[in-house]
């Protein structure tokens, strides 16, 4: 992931409009255990692109995996998600209703 990190740093800083970008950047920084950079380039990904599903749905996995979880913020960037035509997950559905432990968050391509 080191490798993706330095490339996609690079990436966003030659271009940093680009959401998509902005949105790998986060899934690399969230695969380093860096949740809080990683919050900030999803968040910047939707300030790009207010309508990303992939975005919304990660920083979803974000508040829904952080401790204590930020369920509100989970579930109206989920319902966002899903909005934009993200698929429905069973597991992040069940985080969000209170019934599923909350283990490392995996991130969507």
């Amino acid at each position: 992931y080191d490798e993706a990190l330095d490339i996609l740093s690079r990436a966003a800083q030659y271009n940093p409009d680009n959401p998509h970008t902005q949105n790998y950047l986060g899934i690399t920084l969230g695969l380093k255990g860096q949740r809080g950079p990683a919050e900030q380039a999803f968040r910047k990904a939707i300030q790009l692109n207010p309508d990303y599903p992939e975005a919304h749905y990660n920083l979803a996995l974000i508040y829904a995996h952080q401790k204590p979880p930020f369920l509100e913020l989970a579930r109206w960037h989920y319902s966002k998600a899903l909005a934009g035509g993200h698929q429905t997950n069973s597991e992040m559905e069940r985080l969000l209703d209170g019934t599923a432990p909350t283990a490392s968050p995996p991130q969507s391509p």
